[in-house]
């Protein structure tokens, strides 16, 4: 099994630079073994710590503040990490690309703004299922994360039309949008994101207010 003596064990030893590192489901490992290992190999730039359940803020602060190349970094269903952990990646990732943080139930508007603000060039950001966040963080996205190509905000049913409509005038090269079960995700803004995202080619729009009006504007 995938544990921090494991880990610890393959930091030890004299090998090839790694550049991708996918723990996903190692639901044993904590911040020891991660830490030992992003330690040893600098230059990595692809991450995955999805399901990870041990993940905690101080686990997450540890990879970016050791990984000065990281572009790709998953934390999803890594539920113990807070606002603090996105505030670190906002700080330290200025070159991040991709960021997946799917199911992360204590994260807030506060977390969500510091990527926004820090990490200028995402490209894309998964958000689903991120129940406490809601319109303010998703509005800074239209602020600040105007490099955005593929953006998922399904399940954050507290944002508003007029987020759903700030996020589409700031982020006009978005190619996928999904907003299924945002309450705001009604036939205005549709509209919205049909002005604003020219090159849109993919919107997820399952369970929400959507009609004909709606449709018609993406048609």
């Amino acid at each position: 099994a995938v544990n921090d003596a494991f880990l610890e064990h393959l930091a030890r030893q004299r090998g090839p630079e790694l550049f991708a590192l996918i723990l996903s489901g190692c639901t044993t490992l904590t911040h020891r073994g991660v830490q030992a290992i992003v330690s040893k190999h600098r230059m990595l730039t692809h991450v995955d710590l999805s399901g990870a359940e041990q993940t905690t803020d101080a686990c997450v602060e540890g990879v970016v503040g050791a990984l000065e190349q990281l572009t790709t970094l998953a934390v999803s269903r890594c539920l113990r990490i807070t606002d603090q952990a996105l505030i670190a990646v906002g700080r330290e990732c200025a070159q991040l690309k991709s960021f997946e943080c799917e199911c992360c139930m204590l994260l807030t508007d506060a977390g969500c703004s510091a990527i926004a603000r820090g990490c200028s060039r995402l490209e894309k950001l998964s958000l689903r299922g991120c129940v406490g966040i809601g319109s303010a963080g998703v509005c800074s996205l239209g602020e600040g994360a105007r490099a955005l190509r593929d953006l998922c905000v399904s399940g954050l049913r507290k944002v508003s039309t007029a987020a759903i409509a700030r996020v589409a005038k700031g982020c006009a090269g978005l190619r996928a949008l999904d907003l299924g079960m945002c309450q705001g995700a009604d036939d205005r803004a549709v509209e919205a994101v049909a002005v604003g995202c020219a090159k849109l080619q993919a919107l997820g729009l399952c369970s929400t207010g959507i009609t004909d009006v709606g449709l018609t504007a993406v048609g």
